[in-house]
């Protein structure tokens, strides 16, 4: 196919036996040897047209990192990832079709595009389902999580490391159950000030509530860090916090619906 021939001179061993089964855990998938910069371009640009999960992804990232990403072809039958597998990263369908088989219930297809086992690999579990290749065989492009990070490109907006700072000196006061009087009046004001000006550009309507139910919002709030490749929601799931990052980068990614993201 076409993924595999712009990727067969530099990942010889990419290839299963026809017929084999496949047991192994998903993070051991032939990755590529070094590539030519030809390679490099054409395979990038096949990515992009192959799957929407590229198409956020600056060309100059995709070709800067194509060294780290792995790619399988498996023969139909065969396992990319078993249940019980460590989701040490996700998969992206390239070519053909295969199918997630859980434990309980229907096999669910996965056709070109699709991005499997995302949530579980944000999470750090153990993969539930097994992804068996099928009717003629697949291409995946296997993203590990230390990778997906760099892939990511940086944020367009970034709040001052002074502002940060206040932030978290406003979030400390205001966690302090006890606390009453101009001080505290003071940091939730500041607070407040934060919330209005730096989500304004993303046409949030703060700043046209009434003070009052301003400081409800801002007595709620708590502050948090989170380790990479944390999940700080899923898709699917209830949303009941809205979230403002202060430092580092998320990645917010949709599977099929951008009004549905993780």
């Amino acid at each position: 196919t076409r993924i595999e021939s712009a990727a067969s001179a530099a990942s010889p061993g990419s290839s299963a036996s026809d017929g084999e089964e496949d047991e192994t855990d998903a993070s051991k998938a032939s990755g590529l040897e070094p590539m030519k910069s030809s390679e490099i371009v054409e395979l990038s640009a096949l990515l992009k047209d192959a799957s929407p999960f590229f198409d956020d992804l600056p060309m100059q990232n995709l070709r800067t990192h194509m060294s780290h990403l792995q790619f399988m072809h498996a023969a139909e039958g065969q396992h990319l990832v078993s249940r019980g597998d460590k989701c040490s990263g996700f998969w992206v369908m390239i070519v053909g079709q295969a199918r997630v088989r859980p434990a309980d219930g229907p096999d669910r297809p996965v056709y070109p595009g699709d991005v499997v086992l995302q949530e579980q690999a944000l999470a750090g579990g153990m993969s539930e389902v097994s992804l068996v290749a099928h009717h003629g065989g697949c291409e995946a492009v296997f993203i590990p999580m230390q990778m997906y990070a760099q892939l990511i490109p940086a944020p367009a907006v970034t709040i001052d490391p002074d502002v940060v700072a206040e932030v978290r000196e406003a979030a400390r006061v205001l966690a302090i159950p006890l606390l009453k009087g101009e001080r505290k009046l003071r940091q939730a004001e500041e607070m407040a000030r934060f919330l209005t000006i730096h989500q304004a550009p993303f046409g949030s309507p703060l700043h046209l509530l009434p003070p009052a139910v301003l400081q409800q919002i801002v007595s709620a709030i708590s502050l948090e860090t989170a380790p990479p490749a944390t999940a700080l929601c899923l898709q699917g799931k209830e949303a009941s916090e809205w979230l403002i990052v202060l430092e580092g980068t998320v990645a917010v990614h949709s599977h099929g619906s951008k009004s549905l993201a993780a």
